[in-house]
């Protein structure tokens, strides 16, 4: 079993900053589970905001209505008020020979998102998100730890190794009878992450 680092804790300051929450979604089912650690995320109390983001192409017409951006937005809009989320939504067109990360990582500078939480894949399968000079951390944040702990951070390791990725996979405790969603955060705010990658199997 890894040994659980101490808990990242976020500053008075840090705790009263109001964010701005981003959840990229394309109408998978790992979207789905973003939205819901998107939520999750939010305090009340703090007033933080969720943007629900869409990438759309328009040289795509072939898309089944379910995967068009004005179902997409009827669908997320009965999804956040299922679980009592304020989102608003912003789709973004793809400029010709732009990616999709390309033109969702500028909608979300242009909202001034504070942390932009996707899925571990979409649509499409899986697609490597960093870029030469991002770092990447894979973190197990948890309120105990597991038996095949040591085992599977050695596999994200591995395969940080064989992609050649900078960065670090570790995982770390949360304070007595803090939700894990805060202890996301916190380790989030320490590390100044930019973009929260869900894993396969979601947030529980």
């Amino acid at each position: 079993m890894a040994t659980l680092s101490n808990p990242f804790v976020m500053s008075k300051e840090q705790k009263k900053k109001k964010l701005r929450v981003g959840v990229a979604i394309d109408g998978s089912g790992v979207s789905e589970k973003a939205l819901l650690l998107g939520g999750r995320l939010l305090h009340p109390d703090r007033c933080d905001r969720l943007y629900i983001l869409h990438i759309s192409d328009p040289n795509k017409p072939w898309l089944p209505d379910t995967l068009t951006p004005d179902h997409l937005e009827h669908e997320y809009q009965l999804k956040c008020h299922e679980q009592q989320l304020d989102g608003v939504w912003y789709k973004k067109e793809k400029a010709k020979g732009q990616t999709t990360c390309e033109a969702l990582v500028e909608l979300t500078e242009e909202l001034q998102v504070d942390i932009l939480v996707v899925g571990s894949f979409g649509r499409k399968g899986e697609r490597m998100i960093c870029k030469p000079g991002d770092k990447l951390h894979v973190v197990w944040v948890t309120t105990t730890g597991a038996d095949d702990s040591d085992a599977t951070l050695q596999t994200y390791k591995d395969a940080m190794h064989e992609a050649k990725v900078e960065g670090t996979c570790f995982m770390s405790g949360t304070k007595a009878g803090e939700p894990v969603a805060d202890g996301i955060l916190a380790v989030a705010s320490e590390l100044d992450v930019d973009i929260l990658v869900m894993g396969i199997s979601g947030y529980g």
